[in-house]
């Protein structure tokens, strides 16, 4: 993996209804991201926040979308910031925040990567539009803007020539969707594993196969890691939560054969909420599996 990452922060959280994943990058940070990074050998940069103009009360845009013109115009900065951090040969490792900035950080990834790989690693399928969604948060609609399936407001953030090919999205964790969001996956053929094929076949034999899958279409992954696809016993610090979920030695397997993957190009972990954490233990969890993504080994 690229030993050069630059830290970028996305304090932005009116993509989604619970308010407090916007403290989640400095929670990360504060847990000591930076130093075990270094100490695993890579040179880091850490870029500070996004610029986020803060925002209490939600307003409904275009389309039924809330918070519109705050979400788009806090993801337009994030994807010149990828931009330019895959420009300059460096890993980007974006911490959220909810999961809408991943339309950011993504777009830049795709506007950089011919026939980039995603794996979305995640309890929720983020592919509603805003004709299906249940809610109006812009958080459930990421991958729907990132494959052109929203409308042009949503889909055209960032840039709107490099979009994400079905067959070139992998799902793993699922274990909550929408009714439409079942029927767009079966509809476009998309690969997902959820929990009821990791419990049949294993974490390890998900994994692999995500990545087989990827490798036969492409050279370049990007991994988009939400914090809810760990069970909320692990993980409370997170605003969408769902019994079920991964267990912390599933989650570190998980990590730990992604990392030894040479075509990662960025990545996101998104979804951390210290506001309704216990004793920092999310923020903590998300440094420990970012360790681990990033080549941490016991021997």
């Amino acid at each position: 993996m690229n030993k050069n990452i630059n830290i970028i922060g996305m304090p932005l959280d009116m993509g989604a209804s619970i308010r407090g994943a916007r403290l989640g990058p400095d929670a990360i940070r504060l847990t000591g991201l930076k130093k075990a990074l270094e100490d695993l050998d890579y040179r880091v940069e850490d870029l500070g926040n996004v610029e986020v103009n803060p925002s209490y009360e939600e307003k409904i845009g275009p389309n039924n979308l809330k918070n519109f013109e705050l979400v788009r115009n806090s993801n337009e900065k994030l994807f010149s910031l990828v931009d330019k951090t895959i420009k300059d040969k460096k890993l980007p490792l974006v911490l959220g925040g909810d999961h809408s900035l991943a339309i950011g950080s993504i777009k830049a990834a795709l506007n950089n990567f011919e026939n980039l790989g995603v794996i979305w690693i995640d309890t929720h399928g983020d592919i509603n539009t805003e004709k299906i969604s249940p809610s109006g948060n812009i958080h459930g609609m990421s991958l729907a803007a990132i494959m052109g399936y929203a409308c042009e407001e949503l889909s055209s953030i960032g840039q709107d020539k490099n979009f994400l090919e079905a067959e070139n999205l992998v799902y793993i964790g699922l274990r909550d969707l929408d009714r439409e969001e079942r029927m767009l996956l079966k509809e476009k053929n998309i690969k997902a594993f959820s929990l009821q094929e990791i419990d049949e076949y294993s974490i390890g034999k998900v994994t692999r196969d995500a990545l087989n899958y990827l490798k036969k279409k492409t050279e370049n992954i990007h991994i988009s890691l939400d914090i809810d696809v760990v069970d909320p016993l692990f993980a409370p610090g997170t605003g969408t939560r769902k019994n079920g979920g991964l267990s912390p030695r599933e989650i570190f397997l998980l990590t730990e054969i992604i990392s030894k993957e040479k075509g990662i190009t960025s990545v996101d972990l998104v979804e951390v909420n210290p506001l309704i954490d216990e004793k920092n233990k999310t923020a903590q969890l998300a440094v420990d599996i970012l360790k681990s993504l990033f080549g941490e080994k016991l021997l």
